[in-house]
Parts: C-alpha cells; structure tokens; sequence
C-alpha cells in the first residue's frame, strides 16, 4: 500500500486531528499486514475451485491476489437477501474475484467506496423509474444479476457469481463488471472510464 502522506495543521482541537493521523496510520498498517498474510488452506481450497484464473497465475500473482482477498474480507460487510445465507465459500469467491482488478495496481486501495456486498441466491428484480439515457424513464421491471451503486453497496446474484467466477475464460464474470464500476467511482464522476495505472 502507498504510505499516505499527512500534513498537521495547526487547529484547536489537536486531539481530535492526532486521533485521525493515528486511525489512518493504524488501517495502513492493518492493510499491509494482511496484503501479507496468505489465505488458511481451507479458504484457499475455496479459491481453487471458485476462482478459476487463480490456477492460471503465476505464484507471484497468487500471493498478491490472496492478499487483496484478506483486505477485501477484513473491510467489507457481506449481508444475505432472499434467503440467501453468507458463508465462507460466498465471501472468499466474491473477495478473490474483486481482487483479480486490483492485481496490477499495487498501492491502489481495495475499493475505497465500497461498502456492503448484499448476496440473493440468483437473479433478483429491481421495480421503479430508472433513467435510461438522458432523456428517457422506464418504470418497469428488470432482472438482474448484479448492481452497484455509488453510495457503496454491490448487489450480486451468488449462481451467477459462482458459475461465472469457475468459468475461466468465459467471457462474462458479474463480480468484474460491478466492481469495474467501482473503480469507475473513485474518479468522482462516473463516466465509465475507470482509472487504471498503465503496465
């Protein structure tokens, strides 16, 4: 992770801005400590069957992927929809999917913006006036797979995610695309343009 650089002002309240330089010093440390850390075997076996570009990887990339998984799960909350319960398989399928973006970007946080990963078993609908372009307002029904939205929540559909993420090479992975949006986000305007370091 890059070290962020921090600039004290003088302000009343000193307290409370040495407060805020040691809780960004503490979650820096925290992220590099568990970029560092390789999954538990039984997670691992997860990503193994789940994740299938992780067999393609050279073993450098594997470390660097299984550590972006450990940041991912330590820093976003999961919730299950629809009866959907979220367990191990769930979690660690999702965060070693988001992580692959992240491979070739080191120092780039584990999206910043995003905060929740809400999991239905499959496709969901969505109901309600949506805006399609600029000028037109659809107000029916639409079956999804996934969605995000810039106030930090990814909606997935877990047999999507699943059959897609085991799928290498298969064209189509829900997880990649809403999480591009994310990257997309940290510009501060959504253009669907992501800002991506040059390799």
């Amino acid at each position: 992770m890059v070290e962020p650089k921090i600039i004290i002002l003088p302000v009343a309240g000193g307290v409370a801005v040495a407060a805020a330089v040691a809780a960004v010093m503490y979650r820096v440390r925290r992220r590099r400590r568990l970029a560092a850390m390789p999954l538990p075997e039984h997670l691992r076996r997860i990503v193994v069957e789940n994740v299938g570009i992780y067999r393609h990887l050279p073993s450098e990339l594997r470390v660097r992927l299984e550590g972006l998984t450990n940041v991912f799960l330590a820093e976003k909350n999961f919730e299950g929809c629809g009866g959907q319960t979220v367990d191990d398989e769930i979690r660690v399928t999702v965060a070693a999917l988001a992580g692959v973006l992240l491979l070739h970007a080191p120092g780039r946080e584990c999206y910043p913006s995003l905060r929740q990963v809400l999991i239905y078993p499959g496709s969901y609908v969505v109901t309600g006036p949506r805006r399609i372009g600029t000028q037109v307002i659809d107000e029916g029904e639409e079956v999804l797979d996934g969605s995000s939205y810039e106030s930090g929540t990814m909606i997935l559909g877990w047999a999507q995610v699943r059959d897609e993420g085991r799928s290498y090479g298969g064209g189509a992975n829900v997880v990649w695309h809403e999480c591009a949006h994310f990257l997309d986000y940290e510009s501060g305007i959504s253009e669907g343009v992501p800002a991506l370091p040059r390799v």
